[in-house]
């Protein structure tokens, strides 16, 4: 018969044997496992002729909730605002959050400020950035608004 003492060391060892192995359970079974298991696969290479089998693929799906016309829609103020209206509204978003990203500056504070029409970038005052960085957002307000109105007078 073995002692009282080695059956609680038995006990506490099987406990811990138990308690590992449900701790490395529930590790293979939660989402980091997952991205470990994605880390050490092997990639697949994309060729020029995934996208279009993909492309083929989501027009077989159906669509839910109610489905559109195979033609064109005949209404052209909603087809004009989304074309129009769309290829300035990204340069204003962008532009504004230069604009809070400077107003946040200390003042004096030096910053890199791109040349106009090209790549190249000069050392300039934050103030100075500042002032064209609202300059350029004023005119393309400006000519935004111009395109609201012209494809609301088209309609």
């Amino acid at each position: 018969m073995t002692s009282r003492k080695e059956q609680m060391l038995n006990v506490r060892m099987e406990d811990r044997i138990r308690n590992g192995s449900k701790k490395l359970m529930k590790a293979r079974s939660i989402t980091q496992q997952g991205r470990l298991d994605t880390f050490f696969s092997i990639s697949r290479t994309v060729t020029t002729t995934t996208p279009a089998a993909k492309k083929t693929e989501t027009a077989v799906t159906p669509n839910k909730g109610l489905k559109r016309k195979a033609g064109a829609t005949t209404d052209a103020k909603a087809k004009g605002k989304a074309a129009g209206g769309s290829a300035k509204k990204p340069k204003i978003k962008a532009t504004n959050v230069l604009r809070h990203e400077l107003e946040t500056l200390k003042p004096g504070r030096k910053v890199y400020i791109q040349q106009p029409g090209s790549l190249v970038f000069f050392k300039g005052d934050k103030d100075t950035a500042l002032k064209n960085c609202h300059e350029t957002l004023k005119s393309l307000q400006r000519e935004n608004q111009q395109l609201e109105s012209k494809m609301d007078q088209t309609s």
